[in-house]
């Protein structure tokens, strides 16, 4: 694999884990919000 392939690899990982986190936090909003 050629560096360019591997930053492209490690920033879509990036994105992925910080689009998790994201919607993770707006569940747990919307849940505490709901409650």
């Amino acid at each position: 694999m050629s560096s360019f392939q591997k930053k492209i690899g490690c920033f879509f990982a990036a994105n992925k884990i910080h689009f998790l986190k994201q919607a993770h936090l707006k569940l747990k909003k919307e849940t505490y919000e709901k409650n």
